[in-house]
């Protein structure tokens, strides 16, 4: 009823809503052969707009012409790109409702030698654009994330799944890289942090979310189930400007997001941002557990709420300059973040016997109470230097260091309160953890005839995990033994690696074949004892082939291999206290995944809908996943990470964008997927299989004066693990946004999950144990955004910024 009811107010003001529109015209042409050129992509964003969000676009006809339809008053910039040429840009176009045509006149674009560069394969830039090798999720359009941070945005992204603890699966694998702005920052807690880190990203900050799940031999080859770079807002054309947005969410939720950009002259752009939150979370949790053996008494029933309190700084300051015929870029970030959970959990005691020849659980009617309070405070810092320059017509080469430092400092205090007890046993664990990571890499790409390319580079990387834990509990506490002890580890690793890639045309393909070679040493110790050390190296081939149907269809097939080396937490034996009977720590021995992967996509843009079909299949070994055991004798459980054999996953997407009517544009996505699951190893005859599934509805509606509006709904059936079921997660969301003083300014007004469906449940049968987990985060919320650009002078002449490198 809610949706209904935001829904007919949306159209209600569509309806009331109208203003004097204006149609852009225009020619585009070869500078050279003075031909026109059919298939250009178009678009118009708002001058001074930092994130170049175009609000119109188009593709040129056969005879180079376009039609920039319902365009508002305003001053505006013009881009016009396409495969092969040089991007051309035309400023200060200004529509001021008197005219209800304005023609531009020719736009020549220069021929350029160049890769594969990604196409737009819509009229308009939606929501999610299809490019040949990836899918880009643009942040910056979607209403619905307003308020709310990269993990928000991502729970829009077809494929992609948000699980409790903010792990992000993408086609049911969390064994996913995540960059920002193609490199491992402190915001996230670097690459291998499976996405825990991205509620530290505003989603105020994003400009787009690029989905990369078969990368070409450039990239690393880390990450079986592919890669997500986030792409951070960033402003170079204006002489001075400046950007600011402030979040209020009920519940005391506050975000505030700046960014700064001065570009002095044509040869120096440098760009600075700082975030601010302060978030107050609710997290409940509902665990019931069955043994399967006789117990006198256990925990069969724990409940309870968790406050988290979370306040977190990122600073984060950019430069490039024009330096010896070439680019230099400097790239400098950080992170302070402080956080408070406090936790009440009631723990109801159960007897299981034997009654009438059958195990059953039988109520004591006795219940204890354990408090705990934990301060984590994390520190981090990253930079890069980066240079890239173009020796003549053939030749481009570039090199990149980077930097990577954090460390998080926790302590935590607890209570046991019971009747049983005249004062409360209590205990108390400390723990920390220091993350370091150094790269360097050059690359080099020599243009050959025929509009071929091939690029070579090397890398090398170096590594670094601490950590180190001591606790102490009272005697009293029945659960003294499981509570005390200290833990010291390190890990380290090296990897060396070299690749080339080759780009051409071979009869009607547009061929990309690469292979990556990367040699890894690992070492682990736990309380000064080797526990692991591997010596390995592995090739990876990856190779695709995309054949355009039309100019406006195209199909492709691609394949890679890559690797999963354990992540963070996983690595790390430091095990979670905040609740007692069901603790987490990580495995220093785990070994990495290694995953093929196939896939067939092809994207058609018809005359009333732009499809895209997608089947892919993967297949891992030594596939890293969560495996949770039970101690009979103490009835506590142990979230682990362990190696599986095999997990392999066959499935299917699909996306569809279509004009409802003028003011009315809706997408629909969609997968299904079958994953089989084998992990005998850990278990004798322990193996899952089941099917997952994601549906996702967004609508944007263009209102008229100012206004639009959005409302989306989500399903996901995260489904099998290897000891049970991961249930399924739904909710909706529904947005309002003003825009005043020509654009500058917006206000907006979100409500997350308005009927309060989005529950994490976990269904868990084991040959010694039942458990059935249900946590329910705090999503029912409604946020008020207040944004403002402003900028300072004309766009100075030069080419905007570049797409991200394919470089990583």
């Amino acid at each position: 009823m809610f949706l209904r009811t935001a829904l007919f107010c949306i159209i209600t003001s569509a309806v009331a809503s109208s203003q004097q529109l204006a149609t852009i015209t225009g020619h585009v042409r070869d500078r050279s052969t003075k031909a026109p050129i059919s298939y250009a992509t178009v678009s118009l964003s708002r001058s001074g707009d930092t994130s170049a969000r175009p609000i119109r676009g188009a593709l040129t006809l056969k005879d180079g012409t376009f039609l920039l339809r319902n365009v508002p008053p305003g001053l505006y910039r013009l881009r016009v790109r396409l495969v092969g040429y040089a991007i051309a840009t035309k400023d200060s176009i200004r529509v001021d409702g008197n005219n209800r045509t304005l023609d531009v006149g020719t736009i020549f674009l220069e021929q350029e030698a160049i890769a594969q560069r990604a196409v737009e394969v819509s009229a308009e830039r939606e929501l999610l654009q299809l490019e040949p090798d990836r899918r880009v999720y643009n942040v910056g359009k979607d209403l619905t994330v307003a308020g709310g941070s990269a993990a928000d945005a991502l729970q829009n992204v077809p494929g992609i799944t948000v699980d409790q603890d903010r792990t992000v699966q993408l086609r049911g694998s969390s064994n996913v890289t995540i960059l920002v702005d193609g490199r491992p920052t402190v915001l996230t807690g670097g690459d291998r942090s499976g996405g825990t880190g991205l509620d530290n990203i505003p989603a105020d900050a994003i400009e787009a979310v690029e989905i990369i799940t078969t990368p070409g031999a450039a990239y690393d080859a880390e990450g079986a189930a592919g890669i997500v770079n986030i792409i951070l807002k960033r402003e170079r054309r204006q002489p001075l400007s400046a950007f600011g947005s402030l979040t209020v969410g009920t519940r005391d939720k506050y975000t505030g997001f700046a960014s700064v950009g001065l570009r002095p002259s044509d040869a120096i752009r440098l760009d600075g941002s700082w975030s601010t939150s302060l978030q107050n979370y609710d997290f409940d949790r509902h665990i019931e557990l069955v043994p399967h053996v006789p117990s006198p008494s256990y925990p069969g029933l724990v409940s309870g709420t968790r406050p988290v309190r979370t306040l977190t700084h990122s600073p984060r300051l950019n430069l490039e300059a024009d330096l010896a015929g070439g680019t230099l870029s400097a790239t400098v970030g950080g992170m302070l973040q402080h956080q408070r959970t406090s936790s009440n959990l009631s723990y109801d005691y159960f007897e299981r016997t034997q009654m009438n020849g059958t195990l059953e659980s039988i109520p004591l009617g006795q219940r204890d109470v354990r408090s705990t309070i934990q301060h984590d405070t994390t520190t981090g810092l990253d930079a890069a230097i980066g240079y890239r320059r173009a020796i003549g017509d053939a030749w481009k080469i570039s090199t990149d260091l980077r930097y990577f430092a954090s460390t998080t400092s926790s302590g935590l205090d607890g209570w046991l309160y019971s009747p049983r007890d005249a004062a409360p046993p209590t205990f108390a664990a400390s723990w920390s953890s220091h993350q370091r990571i150094a790269s360097a890499q050059g690359d080099v790409t020599y243009n050959l005839p025929n509009s071929a390319e091939l690029a070579a580079g090397i890398k090398a990387s170096w590594r670094q995990l601490d950590g180190d834990q001591r606790s102490t509990a009272d005697s009293t506490d029945p659960l003294a033994h499981a509570l005390q002890g200290t833990t010291r580890a390190t890990t380290t690793e090296t990897i060396t690696a070299a690749y080339a890639q080759l780009s051409m045309p071979l009869g009607g393909f547009q061929v990309v074949a690469g292979l990556r070679a990367e040699a890894t040493a690992f070492d682990a110790t736990v309380a000064d004892t080797i526990a692991a050390r591997m010596r390995y190296w592995n090739l990876f081939p990856t190779v695709s082939a995309t054949y355009a149907l039309s100019q406006l269809s195209r199909l492709s097939l691609r394949y890679s291999r890559r690797i999963s080396r354990p992540q963070n937490e996983a690595l790390t034996p430091i095990v979670r206290f905040d609740d007692p009977y069901n603790q987490r720590m990580g495995t220093p021995t785990l070994r990495p995944e290694l995953a093929s992967s196939l896939e067939l996509g092809g994207s058609f843009v018809l005359p009333w809908a732009t499809i895209a079909p997608t089947l892919y299949w993967r297949s891992s070994t030594d596939a890293m996943g969560r495996y949770r055991t039970f101690d009979s004798a103490t009835n506590v459980t142990r979230l682990v990470f362990a190696n599986w054999d095999r997990v392999t996953a066959t499935g299917g997407e699909l996306l569809i964008q279509a004009p409802i009517a003028s003011w009315w544009r809706s997408t629909v996505s969609g997968s299904i997927n079958y994953q089989r699951i084998e992990a005998g190893s850990i278990a004798p005859g322990l193996s899952n299989s089941g099917w997952s599934a994601t549906l996702n509805w967004q609508n944007v509606f263009v209102l008229g004066d100012g206004w639009s509006g959005q409302v989306s709904y989500n399903l996901r059936r995260i489904g099998p693990i290897a000891q049970g079921t991961i249930g399924t997660i739904r909710a909706g969301e529904i947005a309002l946004r003003y825009e005043f003083l020509g654009g500058n300014g917006s206000v907006a007004l979100r409500i997350s999950d308005p009927l309060d469906e989005r529950v994490f449940s976990i269904a868990m049968r084991t040959a010694d144990f039942d458990q059935d987990l249900r946590f329910k985060r705090e999503s029912r919320i409604a946020f008020l955004t207040l944004s403002y650009l402003w900028g300072s002078g004309s766009p100075r002449d030069g080419t905007p910024p570049p797409p991200p490198s394919d470089e990583m």
